[in-house]
């Protein structure tokens, strides 16, 4: 399971505008449920949070997002971030200054500690969402949802920019086959940036990279579900990334014709080696390959 109606996907620009604009340095974990798991959105029905979490408030992104309520209630020279809430309207804050989570009641603003570092309240808001694994996911179902996220990602990054002409989107996974995350280049990114040859196929220097990271929630937890760090397991996942963008390249999803040759897809590995030639090759009409195999292919061992 997964927040419901959560805001637009973060960039890590985003979070560092969001960082900025409060002159404080903001906890490894808060950056890191925001980017990764879900910009804002709420417990679904049926379950409920020990807690007492309603939901989660966006960053940026929404009709009520976290810095008009820090706006509203005045709190930005307290260094306080109201980021979720609960039934009845009060809100959890976070306290910059020591990493702990408080409790704010909308009668009469008093206020109580919950105890907890905001680490330790994201990791048990996720264990409340987290359904208990019943099997050991097999490679369809892994399949299956790299598929729903990947689609979900790019099409949601294809909306947010719609001036831009994308030309790479990957699938970027480690040497180990963690859970992949969407990168991508469009060729207006790359202009405001010089042209720059040496960031032209590079994920990590994109301003899209990690996009639309909280859509792939349930890849990461089928991953965690199947365990196993073996070299048959890495084999087994990069099958089911390589299987689902040929599956959304099938739909379309990355265009058709004379639009789909300017677009490379791939799932690369970090650090890269010659498998993500091969993979290219595989995924991609060879007119879309032509720079990509001149400028970033690896060479075989």
């Amino acid at each position: 399971m997964a927040w419901e109606q959560s805001a637009w996907s973060l960039t890590e620009g985003d979070i560092a505008a969001f960082s900025r604009s409060l002159d404080r340095p903001l906890p490894a974990a808060f950056i890191d449920h925001y980017l990764l798991v879900s910009n804002g959105g709420w417990f679904p029905d049926g379950v409920e949070s020990p807690l007492g979490v309603h939901g989660f408030h966006p960053i940026t992104y929404g009709s009520l997002s976290i810095e008009r309520l820090i706006e509203d209630m005045g709190l930005r020279q307290r260094g306080e971030v109201p980021f979720a809430y609960d039934a009845g309207g009060n809100q959890f804050l976070l306290v910059l200054a020591t990493g702990q989570v408080d409790r704010w009641f909308v009668d009469g603003g008093r206020r109580e500690p919950t105890g907890l570092s905001i680490a330790e309240f994201l990791d048990q808001c996720r264990a409340d969402l987290a359904p208990a694994a019943a099997h050991r996911p097999s490679e369809q179902e892994l399949a299956d949802a790299v598929v729903a996220a990947t689609r979900t990602a790019v099409t949601e990054l294809f909306q947010r920019y719609p001036t831009h002409r994308f030309y790479y989107l990957s699938l970027i996974t480690t040497g180990e086959v963690h859970p992949p995350c969407l990168s991508a280049w469009s060729h207006e990114a790359l202009h405001a940036v010089g042209d720059d040859p040496d960031l032209r196929w590079s994920y990590a220097d994109s301003p899209f990279n990690l996009f639309g990271a909280q859509h792939f929630a349930k890849v990461r937890r089928l991953c965690e579900g199947r365990g196993a760090d073996t070299d048959a397991e890495a084999d087994l996942r990069l099958r089911a990334m390589e299987s689902a963008m040929s599956r959304l390249d099938r739909e379309g999803l990355f265009g058709r014709g004379a639009a789909r040759d300017g677009v490379v897809v791939n799932v690369e590995v970090m650090p890269p080696d010659f498998t993500n030639t091969e993979r290219a090759l595989r995924l991609n009409p060879p007119q879309a390959l032509t720079g990509w195999l001149a400028e970033a292919a690896a060479d075989p061992d």
